[in-house]
């Protein structure tokens, strides 16, 4: 598969990897791309920061994913080495116009060197875990340890208000070299989200949340915000708020906060003096402050809590709970007899774990984190060795090297335009389009069994189903062909097909497709529906390449969907191998022509179908290309002599060749029903200015530009709000019920006495590019 990495300066490159490829071996294939040594590379995948000793596979990094590259600053290097070096004068200049001492001659004193000295701070003391701000390049917000507080004097040296420089280690990064801050770019430990209270949360305030500048819906880094915008109902929940990102804190406006249950609360600093007063307790270790109070009122101290409030029981010591109590039993009682693994931090009861007191060793690891039976006493005493990780590559026996390729990439999408099992065309899929791979097919909803041949249940029936020449003596003359049922394989050993080697029956799926003929039901002897053969239910049918070698109406390459087909009849067959196999006779009834045919033929290349790729497999396989090109000529050259410009800038991908910059004409009916709808005008215009390949990839954008934000489908039943967007009918009918009236785009006010009107016209233009779309809802 391939994934692409990108800077924060937006660069990105493509990688062709698998699925078990490790972290230490992707540092160096960016190095060889990017230029960016490993020890420099700081990758974040979803908000997790990949580590070496992990896979791709432990972070669940799919095929186009983009991974964030942060380049981190050379070891050595200080902020100071950053800030603006003064002109060197020549040593001319220096000789006429230098200032001189009392003495004829003799040179300036050279400056002296900084002194340091270590001191303490009003604010913080060494060990606290702060929150510190980065000024130097993202302007977010990053988790730190407070090493050593220093009074330094002398040039260029990093002082805050108070005098002070603050040495700080990023969290992941303990074991390498501090770097200094002044005391505005840190604070104590953010240590209270709003999941559970949201009421305490206003217009203005200014928060901490996490946010993707570059990709929105993807996990991101922490930056301060200002709330601007927020909703909350029982089937609402938006933030927006305006972030301050960048080293001069520049604000991004209207950024839609996707991670809703993690805003967090920035802390204010509390001088240590303070913190002694209550109950003689300092702050912990986490930065937080004693000195604030609990919702009981009474005082916060640090035997009673140790960091955030636990999520899953609010802290209520009545309430068992296995994340801040014992693993085992839930229980909180009983403290002095509990012990802490030294991997997870999880809290045992010594009787929990069938102890009788505390161990002697001096790490103990529970018995989810022991590494070897073998080595851990009774009760998960402490291992010598580490545990091993947890990661999904750790915990399995097979090292053989998996994911390259697409057969185990998954579906990045789902259709949600009709129901799963909707019998007969998807809205927006034409007769004739085509796609590289099964997933895809499976993604637009066509047929959704990524490998299966048929899908679809005994009770509801055949939605769909795949020819691809699974049995040489099927006949496929393309408006009729016959096909074979599923089953008499043995599959073991993870195999995809073998001989038959045992009779078929007619069930589940084989029972799906005689349910769609229209005659009774027999197991038996099979069923004819004759000249009601009309009347039964639809089915999809998609062609594979595969099945080229026993058909001339199969297609070249990829998945083509040619239509509906209805079954004729099934009946019990004895097949070339011996065995009893179900045979289907199906018949195609369609209006829209065979992609086969001469009209068929013509309109796909009116409409510009051709093989749909995945997004940057053709980017993924010429990158692949390259690099066999350049591998050949380094053997060439090796072996030959150097090869000449010339020749090389002649070797092209073929993959490569395969890209056309065609532009998509939109028809004149369309365009003739698109200019009805006069209130959507400006995006109709934005539409038809959109350059696309195909009426597929129109389709796909009019699907983005009327989506539902409140749903997140095509919009049903739309109504055009005053403000100029659209919503479904239902949708705003159950805000209005929340006695919510405002706009869920914009949050302007629409009044409780709004007339919730349909627009017909744009529920006709939507029904022109996805014909039936509201069949299914």
């Amino acid at each position: 598969m391939y994934v692409k990495v990108k800077n924060m300066t937006g660069e990105t490159c493509m990688l062709t990897v698998s699925k078990l490829t490790t972290v230490v071996d992707f540092r160096d294939m960016i190095m060889e791309k990017m230029n960016v040594k490993p020890e420099q590379q700081r990758l974040f995948y979803q908000g997790k920061q990949l580590e070496n000793e992990n896979t791709l596979y432990d972070y669940n990094i799919k095929v186009n994913d983009v991974i964030q590259l942060m380049v981190r600053q050379v070891l050595g290097e200080s902020q100071s080495e950053n800030l603006p070096k003064s002109p060197k004068k020549s040593n001319k200049e220096n000789d006429d116009n230098s200032p001189q001492k009392e003495g004829k001659g003799e040179p300036e004193k050279k400056p002296k060197e900084p002194t340091v000295t270590e001191v303490e701070s009003d604010y913080y003391k060494l060990g606290d875990k702060v929150d510190v701000l980065d000024l130097e390049d993202t302007g977010a917000i990053f988790e730190a340890k407070l090493v050593k507080i220093t009074k330094e004097t002398g040039p260029k040296v990093v002082r805050g208000v108070d005098g002070l420089t603050y040495h700080v280690t990023l969290e992941t990064y303990e074991e390498e070299e501090s770097i200094k801050v002044k005391i505005e770019q840190i604070r104590p430990r953010a240590r209270h989200t709003y999941k559970f209270s949201w009421d305490h949360l206003d217009i203005g305030m200014n928060v901490m949340a996490n946010y993707n500048i570059k990709e929105p819906k993807e996990r991101g880094f922490w930056y301060d915000s200002k709330v601007t915008g927020m909703k909350l109902t029982k089937s609402i929940k938006s933030l927006t708020v305006t972030i301050l990102a960048g080293s001069k804190q520049e604000p991004i406006k209207d950024c839609n906060i996707v991670f809703l249950d993690e805003i967090m609360k920035p802390e204010e600093p509390v001088k240590v003096e303070k913190i002694v007063e209550v109950n003689d307790v300092e702050m912990d270790e986490a930065g937080d402050s004693v000195a604030e109070k609990q919702d009981d009122g009474t005082p916060w101290t640090k035997e009673k809590h140790s960091g955030n409030k636990c999520d899953h029981c609010q802290d209520r010591e009545s309430r068992k709970c296995k994340e801040c109590g014992c693993r085992k039993c839930g229980g909180k009682d009983d403290p002095n007899n509990t012990i802490l693994c030294d991997e997870c931090d999880g809290s045992y009861h010594l009787k929990c774990l069938g102890l009788s007191g505390l161990p002697d060793e001096d790490e103990w690891f529970c018995p989810e984190c022991k590494n070897d039976d073998n080595i851990v006493g009774a009760g998960g005493l402490k291992q010598k060795a580490k545990k091993k990780s947890l990661m999904p590559s750790k915990t399995g026996g097979d090292t053989r090297d998996w994911g390259q390729g697409f057969a185990t990439v998954g579906r990045t999408k789902q259709c949600n335009k009709v129901a799963k099992n909707h019998f007969g065309p998807i809205p927006g899929i034409d007769v004739g389009m085509s796609w590289l791979f099964r997933i895809q097919v499976s993604e637009e909803g066509v047929h959704r069994p990524p490998v299966a041949g048929i899908a679809g249940t005994q009770k509801e029936g055949c939605p769909s189903l795949v020819l691809a020449g699974g049995y040489e003596d099927d006949e496929d003359n393309g408006d009729e062909f016959t096909y074979t049922g599923a089953g008499g394989r043995d599959l073991s050993g993870n195999k995809r097909t073998a001989a038959q080697s045992f009779d078929q029956k007619l069930d589940r799926s084989n029972a799906a497709i005689a349910v769609n003929c229209k005659c009774r039901f027999n197991n038996k002897e099979g069923g004819d529906s004759g000249d009601k053969w009309r009347e039964g239910k639809a089915i999809r049918v998609c062609r594979s390449y595969k099945g080229k070698k026993h058909s001339s109406y199969a297609p070249d390459v990829g998945i083509r969907y040619d239509g509906i087909y209805k079954v004729v009849k099934y009946w019990p067959q004895k097949g070339d191998s011996g065995f009893i196999v179900w045979r289907y006779l199906m018949r195609r009834y369609d209006p829209i022509a065979s992609p086969w045919s001469k009209e068929g033929k013509k309109r796909i290349a009116d409409e510009g179908y051709e093989c749909n790729y995945p997004e940057g497999y053709l980017e993924a396989q010429a990158e692949k290309e390259k690099e066999k090109e350049k591998g050949k000529k380094r053997k060439k050259s090796a072996d030959n002599g150097e090869e000449s410009d010339e020749e090389e800038e002649k070797s092209c991908s073929p993959a490569a060749k395969k890209t056309k910059s065609t532009v998509y004409k939109i028809s004149e009916s369309l365009i003739e029903i698109l200019e009805k709808d006069k209130v959507n005008k400006n995006l109709w215009a934005q539409i038809k200015e959109k350059p696309v390949a195909n009426k597929k990839e129109l389709a796909d954008y009019v699907e983005e530009i009327f989506g539902c934000i409140i749903c997140q489908d095509i919009v049903y039943k739309p109504v055009t709000t005053p403000c100029g967007h659209n919503v479904c009918l239902e949708c705003i009918d159950r805000s209005f019920q929340a006695e919510v009236y405002n706009c869920a785009s914009c949050r302007a006010d629409l009044g409780k006495d709004y007339d919730k009107k349909g627009n017909d016209k744009l529920k006709t233009a939507l029904n022109a590019f996805f014909p039936g779309y509201e069949a299914g809802r």
